[in-house]
């Protein structure tokens, strides 16, 4: 299994997990992470 896909997976598990709470801090930065993990994991995806 892709390292990059298996990690997506576990990051979506615990930002799905998260965004059934409250917004707070560490929801904004969970989202922010997520953008940035997104934008690296589409450059390997294209190759």
């Amino acid at each position: 299994m892709n390292p990059g896909v298996f990690n997506a997976g576990v990051f979506n598990a615990v930002f799905l997990w998260y965004s059934n709470k409250p917004h707070n801090n560490f929801q904004i930065i969970c989202r922010a992470l997520m953008a940035e993990c997104l934008a690296f994991r589409a450059i390997p995806l294209m190759e």
